[in-house]
């Protein structure tokens, strides 16, 4: 097996957590799609990472998001350590809730049915879904399957 790169996500760390953040910094970006297949992500990824390290925000651990706006646009949020005024900055404020899947990419729509099964278990409402697509194409072909972390904001 080839040196992975995409971390491997340890269901503890992600799986039936809460997370309750005031101004959450995130580094905002988007990208274009056709019917939701991403065009240039890539360009769009490597960019942000290098103004994220030349500015010394990387934060621990790092989370990306990915927003589906329209079948043509998303947007990706990376985590950072703090705000700037340098970068395209959005926040996130409220109580989350994750859960960690693993399998193939097309599994997105069960797990967020899945999630929004739990959360309604629980007697919480999801509002916002948003995907943190924990393994690269690369690594989901070496490992054989993908992990993803879906985080609902709960009302």
């Amino acid at each position: 097996m080839a040196d992975s790169h995409c971390p491997i996500l340890e269901a503890r760390d992600w799986d039936r957590r809460f997370w309750d953040w005031k101004d959450k910094p995130f580094y905002a970006a988007t990208y274009w799609s056709i019917m939701h297949i991403p065009l240039n992500l890539d360009a769009v990824v490597r960019k942000a990472v290098a103004d994220i390290r030349e500015r010394n925000l990387m934060s621990e651990p790092i989370i990306t998001f990915t927003r589906e706006e329209t079948m043509f646009h998303s947007t990706i949020l990376i985590s950072i350590r703090e705000g700037t005024d340098e970068l395209p900055v959005e926040t996130l404020t409220g109580r989350y809730y994750s859960r960690l899947f693993e399998g193939k990419y097309g599994g997105t729509g069960k797990y967020m049915k899945e999630m929004q099964a739990d959360l309604g278990k629980q007697g919480l409402k999801p509002g916002e879904l948003l995907l943190y697509h924990a393994t690269c194409p690369v690594c989901v072909e070496e490992r054989g399957a993908a992990q993803t972390v879906v985080f609902a904001r709960v009302c």
